[in-house]
């Protein structure tokens, strides 16, 4: 009786076999890679996400810092001002009280332009246009009461729109330390 598979046949289940074994075990290899690439992309992602918002909190802490100082500096730059109009301070002390101011607004405006959220940016600049009036206040000719009375009216704007800011921020703080 004659074999029922050639030789050639046997040679050729053979390779067939080897060959379906290796595509099998290149897929399982490729699919598992694909994983492992897939499971690092994402945790690159949550990795530059964390330092994202790491960077966002701490550049609105800096900023309630900042926008503290810009009204202190805002305010001394007034009373100095107004201490040179009536000769009891040097032009020179009123040109460090501006330097002050002028150095707290360049950083609120640098941190400001750091936040992601366009309503922190948006009260920023207002409580900034506010400030800037009690550091630009000039009224010569008025009693000390009615000076007192316009800065106090201006300091008061200002501190409201800064617990504007300082809620705003805090919210933010508090809601990306809820998603960490």
């Amino acid at each position: 009786m004659a074999d029922a598979n050639p030789w050639y046949a046997q040679i050729l289940g053979t390779l067939l076999g080897g060959a379906m074994t290796f595509l099998g075990g290149v897929y399982a290899h490729w699919t598992a890679s694909a994983r492992e690439r897939e499971a690092r992309q994402h945790e690159s992602q949550k990795e530059r996400d964390r330092q994202w918002s790491d960077f966002q909190v701490k550049n609105l802490m800096d900023l309630q810092d900042s926008l503290d100082d810009l009204i202190r500096t805002a305010f001394d730059a007034s009373i100095a001002m107004e201490k040179y109009w009536k000769k009891r301070m040097s032009e020179g002390d009123t040109e460090k009280a501006a330097e002050s101011y002028v150095a707290a607004r360049t950083r609120v405006r640098v941190l400001s332009s750091r936040i992601q959220d366009e309503k922190t940016r948006s009260l920023t600049d207002e409580f900034e246009r506010v400030v800037a009036r009690i550091k630009g206040y000039q009224n010569q000719n008025a009693s000390q009461e009615t000076v007192a009375a316009e800065l106090g009216s201006i300091m008061d704007e200002a501190n409201s729109k800064f617990i504007e800011v300082c809620n705003r921020t805090g919210e933010l703080i508090r809601k990306s330390h809820r998603s960490a």
